[in-house]
């Protein structure tokens, strides 16, 4: 059986990070930590999360906008220690959209970072799918996992005519716009993500939501094999690093 892939997980978010690494390694799972800060980040690198099955990415949540400042020079200084980048985005929900300016210059700055480094983005939007597709395409990203995606379904074309990928989880499936969503997706498109520990109420039942996501996601003909080959080809794109 081919290993499970989580391509979006807040380890440092769970309070027995280094049981679900152990765990992680045990099972040969593997995990794509994303960040919420460059801090963020250098933590979870000087904590020595990273190992064969657990990766770090090096990200600025579009909702840290209004808390803390952006620290480019951070960001730069560890771009090169990384292959992948995340969690970014932009997010115009009420709470968040009195910084779209700022955000969107955030968000432009990655993603132009990125382009130029051939770094792998994964990609958080909300209430943003114009201004990000919008970035996205003048910035000629080539590589991205749309997280958790929720906007309207006639916006999805214009991410699946770019080829990024989209990462389903144990929430997503639960929804009406799901079955529409996960049908229009091409197959080698879909990822598998938990969002953990955000998606779930325990930290024990996140094992459970990930083999329910790759179970749900059978019954439409998306196998585990294929979405093991979905992410190595991803991969093999992104600086032909396949690891």
């Amino acid at each position: 059986m081919n290993s499970l892939i989580d391509t979006h997980v807040h380890l440092s978010d769970f309070k027995q990070t280094e049981e679900i690494i152990k765990k992680l390694v045990d099972i040969r799972q593997y995990a794509l930590c994303v960040s919420n800060s460059p801090e963020e980040y250098v933590s979870l690198v000087k904590r020595k999360y990273q190992n064969r099955y657990v990766k770090l990415a090096i990200g600025f949540h579009p909702q840290y906008s209004t808390i803390m400042k952006f620290n480019s020079f951070l960001f730069m200084k560890n771009i090169s220690t990384t292959k992948y980048i995340g969690e970014v985005g932009l997010d115009f929900s009420k709470k968040y959209i009195g910084k779209k300016i700022e955000q969107k210059k955030i968000f432009e700055f990655i993603c132009d970072v990125a382009s130029r480094n051939n770094k792998l983005l994964n990609i958080h939007c909300v209430q943003a799918e114009e201004d990000l597709f919008d970035i996205l395409d003048k910035t000629n990203v080539t590589h991205a996992i749309i997280h958790w995606y929720s906007g309207k379904i006639e916006d999805v074309f214009n991410f699946i005519n770019q080829g990024y990928y989209f990462s389903i989880n144990s929430k997503m499936i639960k929804t009406k716009k799901f079955n529409e969503l996960i049908r229009i997706i091409p197959q080698n498109k879909v990822l598998v993500e938990s969002d953990a520990p955000f998606t779930i109420k325990a930290e024990e039942q996140y094992f459970k939501a990930m083999n329910l996501t790759y179970d749900e996601l059978e019954k439409y003909g998306i196998t585990r094999k294929m979405i093991y080959n979905n992410y190595r080809n991803l991969l093999n794109g992104v600086n032909n690093i396949c690891d």
